[in-house]
């Protein structure tokens, strides 16, 4: 599971208003907002993961460096464990 921080367009902002005479010009308020998902792919070249996210069910591409870790699988600890263990005997 990762958080990941996205950008998402403010709506309850005062400039942001869904009246008849909505003005064009007016500047789109954006803030990072936090969302739980699961990584489904990661381009490592790319540095982009792409992320199942829990709330919406929505799939989106995300920025390596807006993801944080909040918990690893038993098994991916399991594998992690014996490659750290194998690279640190062959050293």
């Amino acid at each position: 599971m990762v958080r990941c921080w996205i950008l998402e367009v403010v709506k309850d902002h005062p400039y942001c208003s869904d009246g008849p005479f909505d003005d064009p010009y007016a500047p789109t308020v954006q803030r990072n907002v936090p969302r739980v998902g699961i990584v489904v792919e990661y381009e490592k070249y790319e540095k982009i993961a792409t992320v199942l996210l829990q709330d919406s069910g929505e799939v989106a591409r995300v920025r390596a460096s807006d993801i944080e870790l909040i918990k690893r699988s038993p098994e991916n600890k399991a594998l992690l464990k014996a490659l750290a263990e194998k690279k640190q005997n062959n050293s």
